[in-house]
């Protein structure tokens, strides 16, 4: 946080889980973000269906915000406030044979939202408060990631190279684009394929107006 040009940093724990909503069940990938990554991020402009919050509602459920995919198969209803979701996860370590019921936690929530992204992201990405997903995978203190936020032109102190010298080889450096790469890779492609469409749409526009202004001049 002390480094020039790092504006917001988050703190995740991610691992897997079962969703399951009344009949319905699925593995998900349950990630715990803290309070910042709502204004570090456009989560809440994705969100199309009820409202990004997480954390414990007055009543003492966790809520948590899922990806379209998740919700669809599930037929989700935000407004079902008598049936809450359930998620299951197996303790880093667990005993399933000794210790049973130590080794699998669950917590009762409810879908505060829906968000909408990209299928790979859409189809199993749940979200949910940090501290709630470090109880239920048995993680109280480490944490899977830690996200940066930069300027699109970060100063020499903040990028990857600066940094991994700076937190030492035990550690990871990623970009976005390292992180999330079919994503990217499809912003390419969508870029690339636009600029293919403008471009034949202009060639077809000069080939119409040089062939008219051909015509005009043959017939006079």
């Amino acid at each position: 946080s002390a480094q020039p040009g790092v504006t917001h940093t988050v703190s995740v724990v991610e691992g897997r889980a079962v969703l399951q909503y009344r009949e319905h069940q699925a593995l998900i990938r349950l990630r715990g973000v803290d309070t910042s990554f709502g204004s570090a991020s456009s989560i809440r402009a994705l969100v199309f269906a009820g409202r990004y919050a997480l954390g414990s509602d007055t009543a003492g459920f966790g809520r948590i915000v899922v990806g379209r995919g998740v919700a669809r198969p599930a037929q989700l209803n935000l407004l079902d406030g008598g049936t809450p979701i359930q998620l299951f996860t197996l303790a880093e370590g667990a005993d399933l044979v000794g210790a049973p019921d130590e080794a699998l936690r669950s917590r009762a929530v409810f879908a505060a939202g829906v968000f909408s992204l990209q299928k790979e992201y859409d189809d199993q990405l749940v979200f949910a408060d940090l501290a709630e997903v470090q109880a239920l995978l048995g993680r109280p203190g480490p944490l899977t990631a830690l996200e940066l936020t930069l300027p699109y032109a970060a100063p020499l102190e903040a990028r990857p190279a600066v940094l991994l010298a700076l937190l030492g080889p035990r550690y990871r450096v990623l970009t976005a684009a390292e992180l999330h790469p079919t994503l990217y890779q499809i912003f390419l492609t969508e870029k690339a394929a636009g600029y293919l469409i403008l471009t034949l749409m202009l060639v077809l526009l000069a080939s119409t107006v040089a062939g008219t202004l051909t015509l005009i001049v043959i017939d006079k």
